[in-house]
């Protein structure tokens, strides 16, 4: 019989297998992927799969990025779920030293995923391949699931709190013990 801890870490990573894959069909598709939150969700006592879309739009400034972080960690307030995805476009080097990606000549377009629950994260990274006719994905990074790290960037730490069953019944159960008094 699993426990618990076997059943989330084999659902996390059926999650994980499910947004790649949706990654891959959208940018064969589109040709681009749009700024998007995935969650992982209980409903009616099934996992389910929730879209934030439509962030593109803020994605023109600084402010307006710090807008959409803003609205995924009200999101997730509001539809609690297991586990985010956070996918995104944007540039990356590979460097020894401290440089902006989307200033460099050695830089590569890449499409982020960035993974998390309410103490793990995950990652990964894939190369867009252009050439005149054509794009493709290439794998550059798929990072296992390890403890969340605490980091500044504003696509990071966006869920905190621990949506799981089981912890919110330990939650309400603790609630209703504290109002006996």
């Amino acid at each position: 019989m699993k426990n618990i801890k076997v059943n989330l870490k084999e659902e996390l990573e059926g999650f994980k297998e499910q947004i790649v894959e949706l990654i891959h069909e959208t940018f064969d598709n589109d040709g681009e992927v749009k700024p998007t939150m995935f969650a992982l969700i209980i409903h009616n006592d099934k996992l389910h799969i929730a879209l934030l879309a439509g962030l593109a739009e803020l994605f023109v400034s600084e402010k307006g990025k710090d807008i959409a972080a803003d609205v995924i960690k009200d999101f997730t307030k509001d539809i609690k779920p297991m586990a985010i995805a956070f996918v995104s476009e944007g540039w990356m080097v590979e460097s020894e030293i401290n440089i902006n990606a989307s200033e460099s000549t050695a830089r590569k377009e890449i499409i982020m995923i960035n993974f998390e629950t309410y103490d793990k994260e995950s990652s990964v990274f894939l190369e867009i391949l252009r050439d005149k006719t054509q794009a493709s994905l290439k794998l550059i990074h798929d990072l296992d699931w390890r403890k969340k790290e605490k980091n500044s960037s504003r696509f990071s730490n966006l869920l905190e709190e621990n949506y799981s069953e089981l912890a919110q019944w330990v939650s309400k159960q603790l609630e209703s013990k504290h109002n006996w008094n």
